[in-house]
């Protein structure tokens, strides 16, 4: 697996508060995670599969994962199921995965040199948003 470097969490809450922004959601509210998966697979932007949890694509203790040459995002049934039963360690899960979705989509990775960022412009329901992080 290649590694990059992390990002400092404020440029990560930069990052969020700019998508809550853009999406219009409410800084104060819980994010919608789901939704915003499902609102970005309905675009266009990228794809969502929910795969049985036996499926040979998950290895091990792997809820869901985001294969950035097909742009897809995988996520087992039983990530849902907790979701409807509101075991919230699911909501990290699909966003882990949703930022698996900008690194490779929104952000350049030089993978010798880390991190790079770029403003990258996404039209989201016919809304133009810009996605850059903010130092």
């Amino acid at each position: 697996m290649k590694k990059t470097n992390p990002l400092r969490i404020y440029e990560i809450e930069n990052y969020a508060n700019n998508l809550r922004r853009e999406l219009g959601i409410n800084p104060n509210s819980p994010f919608p995670i789901l939704e915003v998966i499902e609102k970005f697979h309905n675009d266009g932007l990228l794809t969502i599969q929910y795969l049985e949890d036996e499926h040979p694509i998950f290895e091990e203790n792997t809820p869901a994962k985001y294969n950035p040459i097909e742009n897809y995002i995988y996520v087992k049934e039983s990530v849902l199921e907790e979701l409807e039963n509101k075991e919230y360690r699911s909501n990290f899960t699909l966003a882990h995965e949703l930022f698996h979705y900008f690194q490779c989509q929104v952000l350049e990775f030089d993978f010798d040199e880390g991190l790079k960022i770029v403003q990258h412009t996404v039209i989201l329901s016919g809304k133009q948003m810009s996605l850059q992080v903010n130092y």
